[in-house]
C-alpha cells in the first residue's frame, strides 16, 4: 500500500505542476514571437543599410571625375580620399559614442 501512496503523491504533485507550466509555454511563445519580429527588423535594417552603402560606394568614381574636371592632380585627389577616410574613422568613433549618450 505504501507504493500506492507514493504514486498518489506524485500524481498530486504533477497535477499541481502541469497547469503552472502552461504559463511557461506562453512565455516561450512570446519570446519566439519577439525573436521573429526582431529578425524581421534586422533584415529590413540591413537591406536599407546595404543600399545606402552601395550608393556611397558608387559616388567614388564620380567624385574622382569631378575632381579631375577641376584639374586636381592625382596626388591631390588621393590626398582628399585618404583624408576623408582617416577623418571619418577617427572622428566617427567619438561622434558615434557621443550620439549614443
Amino acid at each position: 500500500m505504501s507504493t500506492l501512496n507514493e504514486y498518489t503523491q506524485w500524481f498530486i504533485a504533477l497535477s499541481v505542476l502541469c497547469p503552472s507550466s502552461r504559463g511557461f509555454d506562453a512565455t516561450v511563445d512570446a519570446h519566439a514571437r519577439i525573436a521573429r519580429e526582431f529578425s524581421s527588423f534586422q533584415l529590413n535594417y540591413l537591406f536599407v543599410y546595404f543600399l545606402i552603402t552601395a550608393g556611397d560606394w558608387l559616388q567614388g568614381p564620380y567624385l574622382y571625375a569631378l575632381y579631375k574636371s577641376y584639374e586636381f592632380s592625382l596626388t591631390q585627389i588621393a590626398t582628399l580620399y585618404v583624408t576623408g577616410f582617416v577623418s571619418s574613422g577617427l572622428i566617427g568613433t567619438f561622434i558615434g559614442s557621443a550620439a549614443d549618450k
